[in-house]
């Protein structure tokens, strides 16, 4: 069962056991784990996530899709650069920031949690921000103003807690890109225009490099060009594999970012199975982060322009197609807003309201005229009932009479048949 405010106060009064746990977790490296504690002595259901369990996604309504934390857990490296002592909190529309050292913070974060329950399970709905392009995207990661767009700021977030896969889903998150794929060690991109053998590929460079002391060296990247120059951090870069290209300029610049050049270049031995044609990124490099991403929207806006809308709705050009209307602009830009959502995306038009609103109207009207009609059909049945009834009666006295005229006995019968002769 749920947790009110008003039964708040009364369970940290006399706290359970997943509260007691939490509490004697107090002050701890891991955050996220004494917060799952809190949530379930509260009776909220959670489960971890991500690359290495950082993610705590609610399991039941209505949080499962507009509510999430992030954290160190357990699974966090040791070198994790982000402060241990608070974890954060998303929303559709903002992030904040908890500290969990004391039983006040974790009151806080109970009575916000529970907050962001209560707006969820009201009957009320607000408008959706209207999605950015990828121009202003991509502005947003070349400045380093990453509180601009919440899911840049996490990612940044996620690359200090050493989780670099999660850290690409939230980076290409924005752009409408969503994993198909993602466990702990690899994430593929599953996008409409990304899937098949067109997928994208991200793995960590960790997984490469035969030797572990071989991954202190430490590589500056020219953001110029989006080359590297020398050598990258590799305690932070991945290897993006399934990019194709036929433009020379691509090319030279890919060239530059093939893994077994990068890993030559450096004097580091690599595995036979490393991906030739994998390109290596360094996520903790602001310039990185924008190569990264205007190279896969390269590629998707290449495969995009390269469509054949008559192959892909499998017309065969022997039959005949009404042409399609042109798409009204409400419906492109719900059309936008679908392409960009998320997994917390759990917002409403106004329009959705309305339409909403009118068919549960509709509905009502549908369920009283039912209701009248099962009314009707009840009384005819009731008639119908007394008149079988009354029918039944009438044959009851009927076959009375006839019984009672055969007890007659035959001098009376006799008798009565002289009484006739002489009449």
């Amino acid at each position: 069962m749920t947790t009110s405010f008003s039964s708040l106060d009364a369970i940290f009064s006399s706290p359970s056991t997943h509260l007691q746990m939490a509490l004697e977790t107090l002050p701890c490296q891991y955050p996220l784990d004494t917060v799952q504690h809190l949530l379930t002595a509260l009776g909220l259901p959670t489960s971890l996530l991500g690359e290495r369990s950082s993610i705590l996604k609610f399991t039941g309504a209505p949080l499962s899709f507009s509510l999430r934390i992030t954290g160190l857990s357990v699974l966090s490296p040791s070198t994790a650069a982000q402060d241990r002592t608070c974890v954060h909190i998303h929303t559709e529309r903002s992030t904040r920031k908890f500290q969990v050292a004391s039983d006040k913070d974790l009151k806080a974060i109970a009575r916000y949690v529970l907050h962001c329950k209560e707006e969820k399970e009201a009957a009320t709905g607000y408008l959706r921000r209207a999605p950015m392009g990828d121009s202003a995207l991509l502005d947003f990661l070349r400045t380093g103003k990453f509180c601009e767009v919440p899911r840049f700021a996490e990612a940044e977030r996620a690359v200090g807690r050493g989780c670099l896969l999660d850290a690409c889903v939230e980076l290409l998150g924005p752009f409408g890109l969503q994993p198909a794929e993602l466990d702990r060690e690899v994430v593929v991109f599953g996008h409409k225009y990304l899937k098949g053998d067109d997928g994208v590929k991200i793995t960590r460079l960790a997984g490469y490099v035969s030797s572990p002391e071989e991954m202190e060296t430490d590589i500056d990247s020219d953001s110029t060009y989006g080359s590297l120059s020398n050598s990258i951090d590799f305690s932070s870069a991945v290897v993006v594999s399934g990019l194709k290209t036929a433009d020379a300029n691509q090319l030279d610049a890919d060239c530059e970012r093939r893994l077994p050049r990068v890993l030559r270049k450096a004097g580091v031995s690599f595995d036979e199975e490393a991906p030739s044609k994998g390109l290596v990124y360094a996520l903790s490099a602001y310039s990185d982060l924008v190569a990264l991403a205007k190279r896969i929207l390269a590629y998707r806006n290449k495969l995009l322009a390269n469509e054949d809308p008559f192959e892909e709705q499998g017309w065969t050009g022997k039959q005949y197609h009404e042409p399609i209307p042109l798409m009204s602009r409400q419906y492109l830009r719900r059309l936008a807003c679908h392409r960009r959502k998320s997994a917390l995306c759990n917002e409403t038009l106004v329009e959705t309201l309305l339409e909403d609103r009118r068919r549960d109207e509709e509905a009502k009207r549908e369920e009283e005229r039912t209701k009248r009609f099962e009314g009707r059909t009840e009384e005819m049945r009731r008639e119908w009932q007394m008149k079988m009834e009354g029918d039944r009666r009438r044959e009851q006295e009927k076959e009375q009479e006839r019984k009672e005229q055969g007890k007659k006995s035959w001098a009376d019968m006799v008798e009565e048949d002289e009484g006739d002769d002489f009449a």
